[in-house]
C-alpha cells in the first residue's frame, strides 16, 4: 500500500507556539494557502481513499484536498488524532528555564502514566491498528493521510520498525511517501 500523508496547515496555536494535543485547531491564513497548495500539488494522484484526523485542523486542510478528489471516499477519524496530552492542552512547547528543546519536556511525559496523558505504547497501537485495517481494505491501493506532528513520526517509526519516535518538527503541510508491504505486528 501507497501512503502519502500530510501534516495539517499551519495553526493560529502553531503560531503562539502552544501544544495541541486533542485541542480543535484553528488554521491561520497562511495554514489554508498552505493546504490549497498541497492540493493543488497532489491534484493528478491517483487515491484510492481519504483518511484524516477528525481534529478541525486536519478537516479543514482536508477539504482542500478533496475539491480534486471528490469521487475519493473520505473518512474522518480519531484514529489519526494528535497524541492526547489531556492537561498539557494549550500549554507552551517551550518551556523557558526547563528543557529549550521543542517538544523535548511534554514527550518525556508520555514514558509516564500521567492520568489523562496517552502513552507513546498505547499511540503505536492506535496507529498500527489503524494502518493495519486500511491495509486490510487498500493493500494494493494509494491512500492519501491527513494528520498531525507526533501522529506522522508515529507512523515513520512503526513503518522503519524503529523502537523510538523522532520528535523533531515536521512542518506545516509536509508531503511524506511511505509504503507498506504487510501487516504489522502490534
Amino acid at each position: 500500500m501507497n501512503l502519502i500523508i500530510i501534516r495539517h496547515g499551519q495553526t493560529i496555536e502553531n503560531v503562539q507556539g502552544l501544544i495541541q494535543g486533542h485541542a480543535r485547531g484553528t488554521l491561520t491564513d497562511l495554514g489554508k494557502q498552505q493546504s490549497k497548495e498541497t492540493a493543488l500539488l497532489l491534484k493528478d494522484e491517483s487515491l484510492d481513499a481519504i483518511y484524516s484526523s477528525d481534529l478541525e485542523r486536519c478537516k479543514d486542510t482536508t477539504k482542500y484536498l478533496i475539491r480534486y478528489h471528490q469521487e475519493i471516499p473520505t473518512h474522518y477519524t480519531s484514529a489519526l488524532r494528535e497524541i492526547n496530552v489531556g492537561k498539557f492542552d494549550k500549554l507552551p512547547v517551550k518551556v523557558p528555564g526547563f528543557i529549550e528543546k521543542t517538544g523535548a519536556w511534554i514527550i518525556s511525559y508520555f514514558h509516564l502514566k500521567v492520568p489523562g496523558v496517552e502513552s507513546l505504547k498505547n499511540l503505536r497501537l492506535r496507529i498500527t491498528s489503524f494502518l493495519n485495517e486500511v491495509y486490510r481494505q487498500y493493500p494494493n491501493g494509494n491512500v492519501l493521510i491527513v494528520t498531525h506532528g507526533v501522529t506522522m513520526r508515529t507512523i515513520e517509526s512503526i513503518l522503519h520498525e524503529a523502537k523510538n519516535i523522532d520528535i523533531s518538527p515536521i512542518p506545516n503541510c509536509e508531503v511524506w511517501r511511505m509504503t507498506m508491504t504487510k501487516r504489522l505486528r502490534q
